[in-house]
């Protein structure tokens, strides 16, 4: 009964976690001389964690989701990649398909389709350190078409052969 408690107790943190992350790259981004699509081009290891619920939280179980994989930006605004993920012990892979977008601002978003889960997600990313590295955070409401409930952040980083820099 305790460890359900403190899960309880944390869940609330985790929110926060994903958003501090995501503001600390915001801040670097922030500090960038500016982005467009080109910025992002080559491939980028993919990392993401977080946890997934039914629309309910307090009545559904919550599932912790881990992912790894590989996308490649075309510098126009669309990529394609790799992945593996595991949802509470149930290992999927697949091919991803996506578009992106990044303001001047190097904030953006994207959205992707995996083939393994056939779901599509949206993410709002901010792209820095001259574009090598882009943190991001799943946001897609709970609705008909998504009924879970989730918390996923994550992060791409280049990979070598990437160009990650400032296209002009």
């Amino acid at each position: 009964m305790s460890r359900f408690i403190r899960f309880r107790t944390s869940f609330p943190l985790l929110p926060l976690v994903a958003a501090g992350a995501c503001l600390s790259g915001w801040a670097q981004g922030a500090q960038s001389p500016g982005c467009d699509a080109s910025t992002l081009r080559g491939s980028y290891a993919i990392q993401l964690t977080g946890i997934v619920s039914g629309v309910n939280p307090t009545i559904t179980p919550v599932f912790g989701r881990a992912e790894i994989g590989i996308v490649t930006f075309d510098g126009a605004g669309n990529f394609t990649g790799k992945d593996t993920y595991n949802l509470a012990g149930v290992v999927a892979r697949g091919t991803l398909t996506g578009t992106y977008t990044v303001d001047s601002d190097c904030t953006g978003s994207l959205t992707v389709t995996a083939s393994a889960s056939k779901a599509w997600q949206n993410a709002d990313i901010v792209v820095f350190r001259g574009g090598r590295k882009i943190d991001f955070v799943q946001t897609d409401p709970v609705s008909a078409v998504n009924p879970s409930y989730g918390v996923l952040s994550g992060a791409l980083e280049a990979m070598s052969g990437a160009t990650g820099q400032l296209h002009r």
